[in-house]
């Protein structure tokens, strides 16, 4: 819910729709990958455009080629992935898009997955790697 509106999606006919509780109207959108923040919404439309809507239904394409929709804040910050192509190679990235809608790049999927080196002493002065 968002702004006075239902967003759903119904899984057997894959469609999305919108319920307008003012005006009791239900219409047929193409949205999925759908996150609510408490300023602003996020869904990537059917052409993998990531889509921001404010609290009075402003829509503005904030970002193309979006490949999933990852999370938003309270404010206007959304973390999203798309490829990023280097020569012949497709790399899953992450990027920030601020409020001001400034895009920052974050990492890349393999960076997540790299395993960490963390090392800690204990009370036994013993030094153990994880």
């Amino acid at each position: 819910m968002f702004n006075g509106k239902i967003y759903f999606r119904n899984p057997e006919i894959k469609k999305s729709f919108v319920y307008d509780l003012k005006t009791k109207e239900t219409r047929t959108v193409k949205i999925s990958e759908l996150v609510i923040g408490q300023n602003h919404m996020y869904y990537k439309n059917g052409m993998k455009n990531l889509i921001q809507v404010d609290k009075k239904g402003a829509e503005k394409t904030v970002a193309r080629n979006v490949g999933h929709v990852c999370a938003v804040n309270k404010g206007a910050t959304v973390v999203y992935s798309k490829p990023l192509i280097i020569g012949d190679k497709k790399y899953k990235t992450f990027y920030r898009k601020t409020e001001g809608l400034k895009t920052v790049k974050l990492c890349r999927a393999k960076d997540i997955r790299k395993k960490p080196n963390l090392s800690y002493q204990t009370s036994k002065s013993m030094i153990l790697e994880v």
